[in-house]
């Protein structure tokens, strides 16, 4: 609708994922997306940060 690009002109941050989601919501309209602030005390939020970094030195 604006060839991916944000209010000032600019390109989208990680188009690819927004894209995907994107398909996501043609094949399933019940898929939502939500802004959540980092480490805001959010329990799953804060469980989701662990294993991210977990598995990212993991990869190290």
């Amino acid at each position: 609708r604006n060839a991916w690009r944000n209010s000032s002109k600019k390109p989208v941050a990680n188009q690819d994922l927004w894209m995907l989601i994107d398909e996501l919501k043609a094949i399933r309209p019940r898929v939502s997306v939500e802004h959540l602030a980092g480490h805001s005390g959010i329990k799953g939020n804060e469980h989701s940060d662990r294993l991210a970094r977990q598995a990212a030195e993991d990869k190290m």
